[in-house]
């Protein structure tokens, strides 16, 4: 994909920078995870034992929206493999590169088989924070993937990990470069409290004005009835060739938390056919929707809805994955603004789940069995742009907030190498 050809390259030019390093091995320890005993499982309900998943970390840290748990009996077989506040934390096999920090209260949490902790540093020689910010950086990912062993399963091995090298700088520098990243990270951060506070309002505008305000004069309909089209999306070629001449980029199902937060940079850009283009290619006010993947802990149905804010980061046409569906609704009767949050709100309460069917390892959609049978209530037309006008805003800013982000998540990426070599003096940030 361009965008991982592109960090490649990056990463290359920026080894070349770095004369003077240290292997991970050389200021800390590398110890591996534990998977489950055979027959156990996490739990739902929480205990006094945390488990992390891989399923749990992302690109900036950990998810804590669904963090599982683990029974007093399993801990005490698998109480050797735990995380502390001290260690940090780096995921080796499914997705490979994710690292962070473990927050205070969940010190001491088990760790998965498919994840690793950096533990025992030596404080003489690295500060965590700036470990934590390099190895995110384009130049730490680089240095991981270099790492990453396997084809069809890729895993990156501990006696690898512990071969990472790691630009060696006076310990007090890299906790200043830390603090200058803490900085940029706390801006990001608020601004995520700000988008999570307006999606909320979102969703209860629409539970308030929609459904709890629904009534048996208002009509209702299948879905179906209220689609203009529905057609699954495309994956084209890495390569340019005779058949796959034009460019596109293509939201995937795993891509769509983050795009919904202005994050596109996992987003890959792609050759595909022309011809394939013409009825894919995503407009303002269209739906994606997943209907294939998923995964024991991450149900089928994740949802985005096109706006004009979110095209316009692309500066080029967008399609959405095989696994999804481009979802164009009929206008006239619903506004896509409401049927998107229709479809949010069925992912919470099970809705959607009933559909889900799963088959050796891989979750589908019961699409065409969904939209034929499940209705949705149709607000008469003063309400429906009444309720537009409200929401459009929100939609708007959140939009807003979520470029910022991914203006500020560059910047940040980029001055962990500048400060490192000094291109870019501390005094001058």
């Amino acid at each position: 994909m361009i965008l991982k050809r592109k960090l490649k390259q990056t990463g290359r030019k920026l080894s070349k920078m770095f004369t003077n390093t240290l292997q991970i091995r050389e200021f800390a320890k590398v110890k591996g995870g534990k998977r489950l005993p055979k027959g156990n499982f996490v739990l739902d309900e929480k205990t006094n034992h945390p488990y992390l998943r891989v399923s749990d970390m992302r690109s900036d840290g950990l998810d804590l929206s669904d963090i599982k748990y683990i029974s007093d009996e399993v801990y005490k077989q698998i109480k050797r493999y735990t995380v502390t506040h001290d260690d940090v934390y780096i995921s080796i096999a499914g997705t490979i590169g994710f690292v962070g920090k473990i927050p205070r209260h969940l010190s001491g949490a088990n760790l998965t088989e498919n994840a690793a902790k950096i533990t025992d540093l030596d404080k003489k020689l690295i500060d965590q924070d700036y470990l934590v910010y390099f190895l995110r950086s384009r130049e730490g990912q680089f240095k991981i993937k270099s790492k990453t062993g396997g084809s069809s399963q890729p895993k990156l091995a501990i006696t690898r990990t512990e071969k990472i090298e790691i630009p060696k700088i006076p310990v007090d520098q890299q906790s200043k470069i830390a603090a200058i990243i803490n900085n940029y990270t706390n801006l990001i951060e608020n601004n995520e409290k700000r988008i999570k506070i307006l999606e909320e309002m979102v969703q209860r505008l629409y539970l308030n004005k929609i459904v709890n305000a629904s009534n048996k004069n208002w009509d209702s309909e299948h879905i179906k009835d209220l689609l203009e089209s529905h057609v699954g999306g495309g994956w084209g070629s890495e390569n340019q060739s005779d058949k796959y001449t034009t460019q596109a980029y293509v939201i995937r199902g795993t891509d769509i938390p983050s795009a919904k937060n202005g994050d596109i940079a996992s987003i890959p850009l792609r050759f595909h056919p022309e011809s394939n283009l013409k009825s894919r290619k995503l407009e303002v006010g269209d739906i994606v929707f997943e209907v294939s993947g998923g995964s024991p802990n991450q149900p089928l149905g994740r949802a985005l809805l096109i706006t004009e804010e979110f095209l316009d980061s692309f500066g080029g046409s967008v399609i959405c994955a095989s696994f999804c569906k481009r979802v164009v609704p009929k206008k006239d009767k619903l506004i896509p603004e409401i049927l998107y949050l229709s479809f949010l709100e069925a992912q919470k309460n099970g809705e959607i789940h009933s559909f889900e069917i799963r088959s050796t390892g891989i979750s589908n959609f019961k699409w065409t069995d969904y939209i034929n049978s499940i209705t949705r209530t149709t607000p008469p037309k003063d309400i429906q742009i009444e309720f537009q006008n409200f929401v459009k805003p929100l939609f708007a800013e959140i939009a807003l907030l979520g470029r910022r982000n991914f203006k500020l998540q560059e910047i940040r990426d980029l001055l962990i190498p500048q400060l490192v070599t000094g291109r870019k003096t501390i005094k001058n940030v």
